[in-house]
């Protein structure tokens, strides 16, 4: 069995500079990430031995608007992805014992989702993406669905996050990841990569479906998956995953825990291959993903919620 390393790192800009963060310092994370428009990604931080004058810089009530950026990457065997970018809402410091423990509450576009204004005129939704993101300074264009064209000039003005949200047909859905704006049809998807997720990949449990028939869709369409590049094996046992914790979980959704994989991406695809539950195993698209690490401590775990992919279209 080949030997397996956690890997982080953990970068907050600080002025013109930036502090990294690596090991062998003590850090622990969650994650929660949704393609859900009332729900921006979010990640808490807990970071143990930085230097007092670090530690200072880095404090920060949810009142201030300082942007200080923050982006987390994880992995194994100094083969690191990026699952995290946004800003640092809010910042503290305590004390535990001798230690001193730095906490980050950080939020994936939430600087210019709160506080970006937009006063414009434009003619077509096309452009209506793109002037707004002129308000937004911390903010890119990611994958957007191609749209109708208005006939006459729309005014734009107010919040511009609630001008993109407004926009959206019924069969749309608007979310921020790695302080991108994605716009997505239920049948699109942001990348043709599919990650392979089973047992020796770091299937953690049985996929359990919140509906019977919830696979009938799912292999509808089976490209080549790619392999999945965590060498944690994990093993496909009879575990239930406690889903209490996640978010916007309806009927026809598949539920499965797995070891830290940050190929797994919301708005992305994934190959499921159970050997406990083999009715299930298709490819999916992924809604959302709780992401639980301790570098010194036993979580390094994602609970993922997808649905079948069916006939989809990437959108780049």
């Amino acid at each position: 069995m080949e030997t397996f390393y956690r890997d982080y790192r953990l970068t907050v800009g600080i002025g013109n500079q930036a502090v990294i963060i690596e090991p062998p310092m003590s850090v622990s994370f969650k994650a929660l990430e949704s393609v859900d428009k009332k729900s921006l990604g979010k990640l808490s931080v807990s970071i143990n031995g930085l230097k007092p004058s670090t530690r200072l810089q880095l404090v920060k009530s949810e009142d201030d608007k300082k942007y200080i950026p923050v982006r987390l990457e994880v992995g194994y065997n100094e083969k690191l992805r990026q699952v995290f970018q946004g800003s640092v809402k809010s910042g503290a410091v305590k004390r535990e014992g001798p230690i001193h423990v730095v906490s980050l509450e950080c939020e994936d576009g939430g600087h210019d989702y709160i506080n970006a204004f937009t006063s414009r005129t434009v003619r077509g939704k096309e452009r209506v993406v793109d002037a707004v993101l002129q308000d937004m300074p911390n903010t890119k264009k990611g994958a957007v669905t191609g749209q109708q064209q208005l006939i006459r000039p729309k005014v734009l003005v107010g919040s511009s996050s609630k001008i993109l949200s407004d926009m959206l047909s019924p069969d749309e859905a608007f979310f921020i990841k790695d302080e991108r704006i994605n716009i997505l049809k239920s049948n699109e998807v942001v990348s043709g990569n599919i990650p392979v997720v089973n047992a020796r990949s770091g299937l953690l449990n049985t996929p359990q479906s919140t509906k019977a028939s919830a696979q009938a869709s799912g292999n509808q369409k089976k490209p080549a998956p790619t392999n999945n590049p965590v060498t944690d094996p994990g093993g496909d046992s009879k575990e239930t995953v406690d889903s209490s914790t996640l978010v916007s979980q309806v009927k026809g959704q598949i539920v499965f825990e797995t070891k830290l994989n940050p190929m797994l991406r919301i708005g992305g695809l994934c190959s499921l291959e159970s050997v406990t539950n083999p009715a299930l195993n298709g490819v999916y698209k992924i809604y959302q993903i709780e992401t639980s690490g301790q570098y010194t401590g036993p979580a390094w775990t994602q609970k993922v919620v997808c649905q079948p992919a069916g006939e989809y279209k990437v959108i780049t």
